[in-house]
């Protein structure tokens, strides 16, 4: 943590009404929940999520306030933990965190849309999720994930397309592989003119069957 500096102090470092800086922000909340996510991961929790005692390095973040979770709570606390990392990420984006108020649950749900606008397009179905359906046990790091594995898929598909496509023109012939060029010479040069003699001979075979049937 040399280098580390408070929340607190990388949040006056940015600004959410600056476009350039929200992708800091996704960032900033991916590794946060990641860190979190690590810490559940080893059986213990954040105790406190003050931002004068989180501290940030680069892509690292670090909790101060760590407690070891008990086995009979540990769905409750992690829970827990997601719905406030939330309600910090909601303040932020809003520039009000403190309006924004954990205990207070059904008041953020009854008034979501009120502070929904200001949240990255990126994540606004998550955070519907965690205030409006109450769907608190899904990490944002996950969701994240999830979303770029998805959009990733979604991409290689459409350049598959993409490429028979071309491939069908002139054009998209010249960009074949090497492997690719001998193949089609082979079928060219041995395979289509084997077929046409098969044809050449069972043709004739055929209408002189049916002439004598």
């Amino acid at each position: 943590m040399e280098n580390a500096i408070t929340l607190n102090e990388w949040l006056s470092k940015h600004s959410v009404n600056n476009k350039d800086d929200i992708g800091d922000y996704l960032n900033l909340f991916y590794d946060m929940d990641r860190s979190m996510k690590s810490l559940h991961n080893s059986n213990f929790y954040v105790d406190n999520f003050n931002i004068n005692t989180i501290y940030v390095n680069d892509r690292d973040v670090y909790y101060t306030y760590v407690k070891k979770m008990d086995n009979d709570d540990k769905d409750y606390l992690i829970s827990k933990n997601i719905y406030y990392l939330s309600c910090l990420a909601l303040g932020v984006y809003n520039d009000c965190l403190s309006y924004i108020r954990p205990t207070n649950k059904e008041g953020l749900k009854e008034n979501y849309s009120t502070f929904s606008s200001s949240v990255p397009k990126d994540v606004q179905s998550y955070y519907y999720g965690i205030f409006v359906d109450d769907a608190n046990k899904v990490y944002l790091s996950d969701f994240i994930d999830t979303k770029r594995e998805r959009e990733g898929m979604g991409r290689e598909s459409s350049a598959e397309k993409a490429n028979v496509k071309k491939l069908s023109t002139p054009y998209g012939k010249m960009y074949m592989s090497d492997d690719d060029n001998k193949i089609a010479a082979f079928a060219l040069t041995y395979i289509f003119p084997a077929i046409i003699f098969l044809l050449a001979l069972i043709i004739p075979i055929i209408i002189f069957l049916k002439l004598n049937a």
